[in-house]
């Protein structure tokens, strides 16, 4: 249950759209710092005072409390009765079950920057294979005009896919940066990554990597 955040009162964890905005871009700031560290735990923690001005790296308690307010306004953080645990099993063994909710038909995949296939949901061997190595040139591409992007056009988005005329996504590529490790999110079809898999996801990602 999703409650507002008080003091020495609620255990806190990003929502699924939080930790997708933590991992969305490598560029450092007091929130992402916050959602960093919330998501190295295997059990979300309490809220104290001395715990928020360590997550966001403020000094100042008021500062830090605003950071971990407006992170909930914007839907990036929860406020728990009850502390939520990271699932005690092999990274290796749920990955594919995490993968398939992200897509409307089950097909997903997790890469890594070399363009490997970590685990995969839905596509045959020799599919994710290929999918994992364009996913590489992809991000390479993104890199080579990324101050193009974020400098000249204002556009702090990272994500890239195929679409059709109207917008519909047929496959998307979507980077997770976790620690100094980049991991790549390829989805067949329409995504579904507002539900609590692609929290367990980066989270599970986090703890092995972060």
């Amino acid at each position: 249950m999703t409650e507002n955040l008080h003091i020495n009162q609620h255990f806190v964890m990003p929502t699924s759209a939080g930790a997708y905005f933590c991992v969305a871009h490598k560029h450092a700031s007091p929130t992402r710092a916050l959602m960093q560290a919330l998501l190295k735990e295997k059990i979300s923690p309490q809220l104290t005072a001395e715990k928020v001005r360590e997550w966001t790296g403020v000094d100042k308690e008021a500062e830090a409390i605003k950071i971990v307010q407006r992170a909930q306004s914007l839907g990036w953080l929860q406020g728990l009765s009850d502390p939520m645990y990271l699932a005690n099993e092999r990274l290796e063994d749920i990955l594919p079950q995490l993968l398939a909710p992200l897509s409307g038909t089950g097909h997903a995949l997790l890469a890594d920057a070399e363009g490997f296939s970590l685990a995969t949901a839905g596509f045959s061997g020799d599919e994710a294979e290929r999918l994992s190595a364009l996913s590489a040139d992809v991000f390479l591409m993104y890199e080579r005009h990324e101050p193009l992007l974020r400098e000249a056009l204002s556009i702090d988005k990272s994500a890239w896919g195929i679409i059709d005329a109207v917008g519909n996504s047929f496959i998307g590529f979507w980077p997770l940066w976790i620690g100094n490790h980049r991991f790549v999110l390829v989805i067949k079809d329409t995504p579904t990554l507002n539900r609590p898999d692609l929290l367990s996801l980066i989270w599970a990602l986090y703890v092995r990597y972060g």
